[in-house]
This record gives C-alpha cells, structure tokens and sequence, in this order.
C-alpha cells in the first residue's frame, strides 16, 4: 500500500487509521483474486443476484489506458444503489431511462449497460471520465477519490430531479415582486414529530416574509412594512469581498407557490432532516406532486467510507460495503443511517 512516514505514524496512534488500512489491504488483496479468478462478484439483494464493485481499482482499462484508483467506495456505493433499483424496478420503470432530454439519463444508461456488458471496472470507469473526475494522481501514480457521493455521483443524477420555486410578494412596489429560480434539492421534514408521506412543498402553496433587498435608502411611501438591517452582506462578484452594509428589507408576506418536477425522474435523491434518523422511521411510498417514489436506499457516512442499506422489493434490508467480501449482508432496519434517501420512481403497473 505504499505506506509514508506521516501516515504510519498516525496509524500507530489512531485505531480506527489502522483498522480502516487494514480493511483496505483485505480489499486490495480481494480485489486482486477476483482479478485473477476473472470472475464477476455477485451478492443478493432480495431475490435479484447482482453483480458488484469492490472497492479499488487496480490497473482497469478504459478505452486503451491503464488506472488504479484508491478510496472508491463513493462511486461504488452511489453506482450500485441506483443499479439495484434499476434492475429491481419494472419494465415501465427502465424505459424511463430511455429519456435523451438531459445528459444524466444518458449517463445512467451507459454506465448500467457497461455493468451487463463490461462488469463494474469499465462501468464505473465510464462515469469517472464522462464527469471528468479523474484529475490528478497521487505521487505513487494512482488516482484518489476521497469526495463526498454526492460530488462524485448524486450532483450528476440530480438535474433529473429539477423544479421552479416561483414566489410573489403580495406588495405592488416590491422591485423582485415574482421571483423564479430552479432547484434540485428535495428535504423530507417531519410534521409533529412524525415523517410525512409526502412533501409539503408540492403538495400546498406556503407563506413566508419577503426579505427583498430595498437598497440603502429608506423607501419613501411605502405599501407595506420594511426593516432596517444594520449588518446586511453584499459580495462584489469581481473581487469576490464581502462588504457588510445597512439595506432596507422588504417584510411584506410572500407566497410561494406549489412546486412540480419537470420531469417523470426515475429516482430522487432526499435529504432527510434531523441526524441519523431510522429507516423504519420513512414513509415508503413518498408522494411528490401527482408521482408516487417508493423507498429505495439510505446512506450511511463512517470516517468517509461510504455504505448503503438498501430496501429489496420483498421488504427486507441489506447493508452494501465495496469491502465486504459479501456485498451486502442482512441489516436491521432499527439502526440509524446519515439522512440521504433514493427513493425509485413507482410506475402505473407497479402502483
């Protein structure tokens, strides 16, 4: 493993270091009997048998060139839970994917049909280049994917998810009276103390405080109630330097308005709010808007090794670990995991 000085001596100091070394020369060593075996890894969710990628790449090919990359379980983990509910969803589902309109079904595509044809290196291989993520390599001349998933997966599978928030202040001469702006950030919130099956935001109109920017002049006659806010910063985008000012501020209320997605999204990626809530605690099925999303995987964070409990069709849980030599191993689902939901798209004959 190509161990420095300043790296042994922190393992010598921190347990959890060497156990997280040790499991990462248990899965090089796995991954290179594989290697050899030239067989692909399979494990069982449910009743699917999937193949699966170990953690580690080790000299893969990729249209003619050689990589070995370490610290892959966030495009492991991120890959194989939307591979799962690829392969377990209906055929209805899977034709969703055959939507050109925005290149993450294109991607999604590729990148599964590599999987069936190619196995997990190539396939995730694929997704690292088409998205430009292999960038420098180390000094020992492999590439390190140390990232969050969501930068090295689910930022790329979110514009599928995409909708307008559009809003209006209900005073005549507020200057950003409608706004409208897209998102792809979904929140799942709980409603005295319990998770709804659904998301407010879609479902209903909302009221809130404008908070328009009325410039540093007190407003002469104006319609409606404004504050003063002695410390309001303003970035000046050339020299990127905040500067904080006195701004007068629109308090008038604002709706905002039911949101919708713009299009049929095979998967939503959610951020559960509170810490490490359960997976028992969710709503499964989770309406958003007139689409109903069943639940599908969480994941789960530990000292930046990613992992995932994944939801089989017939009820039962799993954990997936690229260094566990199984894939995925029965979960209980009483445990907590880190508040990130795939939730899969139910079609028609599925509902």
């Amino acid at each position: 493993l190509e161990i420095d000085n300043t790296e042994l001596l922190h393992m010598l100091e921190s347990r959890e270091s060497l156990k997280a070394k040790v499991e990462e020369a248990i899965a090089v060593l796995q991954a290179h009997q594989a290697t050899r075996d030239d067989r692909p890894l399979v494990t069982t969710v449910g009743s699917l048998n999937l193949t699966w990628p170990m953690y580690g790449i080790h000299n893969g090919t990729y249209e003619g060139q050689y990589f070995s990359i370490t610290r892959t379980c966030s495009v492991d983990t991120g890959l194989f839970v939307l591979y799962h509910a690829y392969k377990a969803g209906s055929d209805s589902f899977r034709n969703l994917f055959k939507n050109d309109i925005r290149n993450v079904f294109i991607a999604l595509r590729e990148t599964f049909e590599y999987v069936e044809s190619h196995g997990w290196t190539v396939a995730r291989l694929h997704w690292l280049k088409r998205h430009q993520l292999l960038d420098t390599k180390t000094h020992d001349e492999k590439y390190d994917l140390l990232n969050t998933l969501n930068k090295i997966v689910f930022d790329y599978v979110k514009p599928m998810q995409e909708f307008d928030i559009k809003s209006e202040c209900i005073c005549t001469a507020c200057p950003k009276r409608v706004r409208k702006y897209s998102s792809v950030d979904i929140t799942l919130r709980k409603i005295d103390n319990k998770y709804p099956n659904y998301i407010d935001s879609f479902e209903n109109d909302s009221m809130g405080t404008c908070g328009t920017n009325l410039g540093p002049d007190e407003p002469q006659n104006y319609p409606e109630e404004y504050s003063v806010d002695e410390k309001y910063p303003v970035t000046d985008i050339k020299t990127n330097n905040t500067q904080i000012v006195k701004r007068y501020i629109c308090q008038a209320p604002r709706t905002i308005y039911k949101q919708y997605l713009k299009y049929i999204s095979p998967f939503i990626i959610i951020s559960v709010e509170t810490n490490e809530p359960l997976m028992e605690e969710l709503p499964d099925p989770l309406s958003i808007g007139q689409h109903e999303y069943k639940l599908s995987a969480g994941i789960t964070n530990t000292h930046s090794h990613f992992t995932a409990i994944i939801k089989a069709n017939d009820g039962s849980y799993v954990c997936f670990d690229d260094m566990n030599s199984k894939g995925c191993f029965p979960y209980d689902a009483s445990e907590k995991f880190n508040g990130l939901t795939i939730n899969q798209y139910l079609s028609n004959d599925e509902l």
